[in-house]
């Protein structure tokens, strides 16, 4: 419920910012992409943060959402963007300089993904399979990689990429 609290009043919001639909972004979906991903991927270079941006940003462009909280709540409910609950409590204020920084460069034509649509985070299995063994990093590696290939197929997706243990595709 709160998710859908918040949509309405980033979609309010760019309503009275005079944004259309398919236009630039308004500041305030701006805002919440940058807090969604020092939410949920703070952890992730800034290339890896640009990415995040630009593939939200593509699934609007493509018409896969309407807003950028839109793209957010679509790619929630794959399981992507989990600390987005979290996006009432404080985030740190020079993690969210980097990730606004990072959503600009995304907004001003970075792409680091090639126009991706899609991605996943493989960074918990990652932590949960190396934790005790990380000779089979190389393993894990491939096996992330025929993930991300299949995940790929499945969508219609472009060519996969990872950045940062985080799947393009």
């Amino acid at each position: 419920m709160r998710k859908i609290l918040i949509i309405i009043l980033v979609a309010v919001m760019c309503l009275v910012c005079g944004v259309a639909a398919n236009a630039q972004v308004c500041p305030a979906e701006a805002d919440y992409l940058a807090r969604a991903i020092a939410a949920s991927y703070g952890d992730l270079s800034f290339g890896g943060k640009v990415g995040i941006a630009a593939v939200t940003l593509n699934m609007k462009e493509a018409g896969l959402a309407e807003t950028l909280p839109g793209a957010v709540a679509a790619l929630s409910a794959e399981g992507e963007f989990p600390g987005v609950g979290k996006l009432a409590g404080e985030i740190d204020e020079e993690l969210y300089r980097i990730c606004k920084d990072a959503v600009e460069a995304a907004i001003n034509g970075a792409d680091p993904t090639g126009g991706a649509l899609y991605f996943h985070s493989f960074n918990e299995r990652i932590w949960a399979d190396l934790r005790f063994d990380d000779t089979r990093e190389e393993e894990l590696a491939k096996k992330m990689r025929r993930e991300l290939e299949a995940l790929a197929r499945e969508s219609g997706g472009g060519n996969p990429m990872l950045i940062d243990n985080v799947g393009f595709y």
